[in-house]
């Protein structure tokens, strides 16, 4: 069965204070919680939002892996996306540096090339590394209400 992909996939996230230190987001009806890190504060009881940003990137590497692998029939035992990164001060404050993305696969003798190949591909196609490549403008918009 061929899969039709559509041409717009729109997205709606919610995200509350949880009155401590982090938020729970939720979209779909799925809920994940996050904190600050105790370095800027928080409690650290959960993945920071850089860490959910990089394991965002490292699963939609791993899902594009996935759909060259199966287009290209390779028969894989084993598939494992590691990212690293530092948030470091800067004169324009902090930001992520440094990402180095590891995707780890295990295949037979036989299609190591393919292998390599599939790789390349999702490295090329993973849609959130072709966001970020280019310029994103996000409207921030503030509410205020009294209480």
């Amino acid at each position: 069965m061929e899969i039709k992909n559509p041409d717009v996939v729109s997205y709606s996230v919610k995200a509350d204070w949880d009155e401590q230190s982090g938020a729970e987001i939720t979209s779909r009806g799925i809920t994940i919680r996050v904190d600050l890190p105790p370095e800027f504060g928080g409690l650290g009881q959960r993945l920071t939002p850089d860490e959910l940003f990089l394991g965002a990137i490292s699963g939609c590497l791993m899902i594009t892996f996935l759909h060259f692998r199966r287009i290209n029939k390779l028969k894989l035992r084993l598939l494992q996306c590691t990212i690293t990164s530092k948030r470091m001060q800067t004169e324009k404050g902090y930001r992520l540096q440094n990402v180095q993305a590891t995707v780890r696969i295990r295949v037979d003798k036989n299609q190591v090339e393919l292998g390599k190949k599939c790789i390349e591909l999702a490295r090329d196609y993973c849609p959130l590394l072709a966001d970020l490549r280019s310029p994103i403008h996000i409207d921030v918009q503030g509410q205020v209400e009294e209480a």
